[in-house]
């Protein structure tokens, strides 16, 4: 069932469809977690559980930042160092990973429906390329705006505000589709139309941070735009 807000939103006011890449993409985020405990386990860290999911939807750096801090007494490298460890570790095993059910659906949907099509993430360019060229028909998105490209990522706007740009598309034009808290604060915040999609957080979690629409899977945001 569709949990939605007052304020509508149909297929006549949308231009762009921006994507965010791990959990809305690809079944990623497990594997982050993954990699993310064997680079700490690899340094003898011991940590609560909950602090990976305390780091969901937020850049690597940001995680490694905090453990680099608050480890100070433990371990010598750097947050930059332990980073490298685990985009390592990571890369060594992207052959594993899946798209979300429906994704490829959704995003042939969006390129018929829509003047542009965007991947939005904290992820870095070299990762979402990778799954881009294995698992999408070339052209299939019209620009990517990665880790690389701003200087402040999720939950900050500028990442949403930056592809609106590429696609030359006014943000309030662009629907998004987010998996995490901290990428619907960076939607809304950017002016943009917020879908959550329950692949990663509770229907809950979502609503808490006003997502415009809440869905389970792509096929229920399918047929709200099309009967909107």
């Amino acid at each position: 069932m569709l949990a939605k807000k007052e304020a509508l939103f149909s297929l006549n006011n949308i231009d762009a469809c921006l994507f965010d890449f791990d959990g809305v993409i690809v079944d990623s985020e497990a594997l982050h977690a993954k990699m993310k405990k064997k680079t700490l386990d690899e340094m003898g860290i011991s940590y609560p559980e909950n602090i990976f999911i305390d780091f969901q939807g937020r850049p690597d750096i940001d995680f490694f930042n905090f453990i680099a801090q608050e480890f100070s007494s433990k371990i010598t490298l750097s947050a930059q160092e332990l980073l490298q460890i685990k985009y390592r570790l990571y890369r060594d095993n992207l052959d594993q990973l899946q798209l979300i059910e429906g994704a490829n659906e959704m995003v042939d949907f969006a390129n018929k429906q829509f003047s542009h099509t965007a991947i939005v993430t904290s992820s870095v360019a070299q990762d979402v390329q990778h799954i881009i060229s294995t698992h999408f028909r070339e052209g299939a998105f019209d620009q990517v705006v990665s880790f690389e490209d701003t200087l402040l990522h999720k939950p900050y706007p500028d990442p949403y505000i930056k592809g609106a740009a590429l696609c030359g598309v006014d943000t309030h034009r662009c629907l998004v589709i987010e998996d995490s808290p901290s990428g619907i604060r960076a939607a809304k915040s950017a002016g943009c139309i917020a879908v959550g999609i329950t692949t990663t957080f509770s229907r809950e979690v979502l609503q808490n941070v006003d997502a415009d629409l809440i869905v389970g899977h792509y096929e229920e945001l399918r047929n709200y735009l099309v009967s909107a």
